[in-house]
């Protein structure tokens, strides 16, 4: 008779896998619970953590941002207040002399006013050909004459009254 073949003994069981503990464990509890949305879920349990982190991580970076910008911020904060208390002292002088130069283009307005009468009257009162004639130009020279100083007048108000 053919010898008999040894027999394999039975291998020990490890005291871990029996605990329940394990990957082992939890590939037979996976494989014995329905899968239906599962994946659907943890996929959105994903994304959401995902989104959250995301946030946080451009909130942080917006926090870092801020905080860098801040010595920044201050010191321009503090120009400004500078420039502030400059421009309100500058203010305060020209309010100052704001009176004065109201009543020096009020005098120069009614001065220029006045040229401009003054050189529309004189305008009025050009002589005509047959006064030219009889004085041989004399009067027609001497309205010219006239007319320049008129009109200078007048040039010379409108500039007093640009300048106040």
């Amino acid at each position: 008779p053919p010898p008999v073949p040894p027999q394999r003994r039975p291998r020990p069981r490890n005291a871990w896998i029996d605990s329940g503990s394990g990957l082992s464990h939890l590939m037979r509890q996976w494989r014995d619970t329905p899968q239906s949305g599962v994946w659907r879920e943890a996929k959105q349990r994903f994304q959401a953590a995902l989104a959250e982190a995301e946030r946080l991580r451009d909130e942080r970076a917006a926090a870092a941002d801020a905080y860098a910008g801040q010595a920044a911020a201050y010191e321009a904060l503090h120009a400004a207040r500078l420039a502030a208390e400059r421009d309100a002292a500058a203010l305060a002088r020209v309010r100052e002399d704001l009176p004065g130069a109201e009543a020096a283009l009020a005098r120069a307005q009614q001065q220029l006013a006045d040229a401009e009468q003054a050189h529309q009257a004189h305008l009025a009162r050009r002589p005509g050909f047959s006064v030219s004639l009889f004085t041989m130009g004399r009067a027609a020279r001497a309205w010219h004459a006239d007319e320049a100083g008129a009109a200078g007048l007048a040039a010379d108000a409108r500039k007093a009254r640009e300048a106040a």
